[in-house]
């Protein structure tokens, strides 16, 4: 609303008001003197008279009323020609201010005024991943915006809007750590930010960028959560003492690690650790099922595997030998067969046999699932 007020006053939009107001008592007082002796017009009061001015002015034209003599006709021709000019010039700016703050909006220059929303900061290929699932997680519904900050392309904009339809957008332009943008963002009312590292920029630059992103932002507001993308793991300890509260290392699961932290605190340490990235990570093995516990249930390997081995067993690893055309061929095959084998020694190639296995995994099964000889348990150990 500031800023349609701020446009409204840059625009001299209350000027013009005021010179239509005059115009239109001025020339109902006029008319009202011209149509003093006449009963035939219906103007009677200046109120008459006024309302007779701001139809005419509008072109809106009810009829109801009108001058009838002739120096209040030619007073008529003048409000008319007046009007039009006065009217288009009113319509103009409004429509200059409308189209002046779409055009800030699409260039991102606007300020935001939700609250509890998500500020990404940066933009590089993990952003998808990390818009991908907070449209699927319950956190993050349909009624939180996401503002996106940086320096996006028109192309990259219309790319992301047109992916996430369901999501509610808004895009301001600029640096987050200078504090003309942390107001533009309404950052101080914001749910979190996350602080991508920018595709655009050098590793040592981005990095740099985002500390003091991190900072800029915390100085604003020490509780706001920050959840960061770094680099090189030498900047580590800068950006902890800018007291950000998740840090993610660029890699492989980023988008994950990512969309974890920002759904639920905390989920990047817990998930460090399983992927034994930390000093004290847990370690994922694949073991075969030992032969007595075939046709057991997942649930009786479970047991074995925590009682013997101190192990969690979080799935199944299926392997299947495929069905090599050798075993199908065999010596009772039929006339069809013969003449695939002999096509072979023909060719003096060999018939294909099964080299390859055929893998399935199964995460969190049911605990009556049955176990056979081809499955292997997926162990999580310390």
């Amino acid at each position: 609303m500031k800023e349609i007020l701020t446009l409204i006053q840059k625009e001299k939009l209350p000027l013009l008001l005021k010179v239509i107001i005059t115009f239109a008592f001025l020339a109902g007082f006029l008319v009202l003197i011209a149509e003093k002796n006449s009963n035939a017009s219906g103007i009677n009061t200046f109120f008459d008279a006024v309302w007779w001015a701001f139809v005419t002015i509008t072109t809106v034209g009810y009829g109801d009323i009108s001058p009838v003599t002739p120096v209040g006709k030619i007073l008529g021709v003048f409000v008319m020609f007046g009007g039009i000019g006065l009217t288009s010039v009113f319509t103009a700016t409004i429509s200059s201010i409308m189209i002046e703050r779409r055009i800030n909006v699409n260039k991102g220059l606007e300020t935001v005024n939700c609250k509890r929303h998500l500020i990404i900061s940066g933009w590089n290929s993990h952003g998808i991943g990390l818009l991908e699932t907070l449209r699927k997680d319950n956190t993050f519904n349909n009624s939180t915006s996401i503002v996106l900050n940086g320096s996006y392309s028109e192309t990259q904009l219309a790319e992301i809007y047109d992916r996430f339809k369901d999501l509610k957008f808004f895009f301001v332009k600029g640096d987050i750590s200078k504090e003309v943008i942390l107001k533009r963002t309404n950052t101080l009312h914001c749910r979190m930010v996350v602080i991508l590292s920018d595709d655009k920029e050098s590793v040592k630059l981005s990095d740099d960028h985002t500390i003091l992103k991190t900072l800029a932002i915390k100085s604003l507001n020490n509780k706001i959560k920050v959840i960061a993308e770094l680099n090189s793991s030498e900047n580590v300890a800068h950006l902890k003492r800018a007291q950000v509260d998740e840090i993610i290392l660029n890699g492989e699961f980023n988008p994950f690690l990512l969309s974890s932290a920002t759904c639920d605190q905390g989920m990047s340490d817990i998930l460090r650790e399983l992927m034994g990235t930390s000093e004290t990570g847990a370690n994922f093995s694949k073991i075969k099922v030992p032969s007595f516990l075939h046709d057991k249930t997942f649930l009786d390997v479970s047991l074995y595997f925590r009682k013997e081995h101190k192990a969690i067993v979080i799935g199944l690893c299926t392997e299947a030998k495929n069905i090599g055309l050798q075993e199908i061929l065999n010596s009772d095959s039929s006339a069809i067969d013969a003449f695939i084998k002999m096509a072979f020694e023909q060719s003096k190639k060999e018939i294909p046999d099964a080299t390859h296995k055929q893998k399935s995994t199964v995460l969190n099964p049911d605990d009556d699932t049955i176990v056979g000889e081809n499955d292997y348990a997926i162990l999580i150990t310390n």
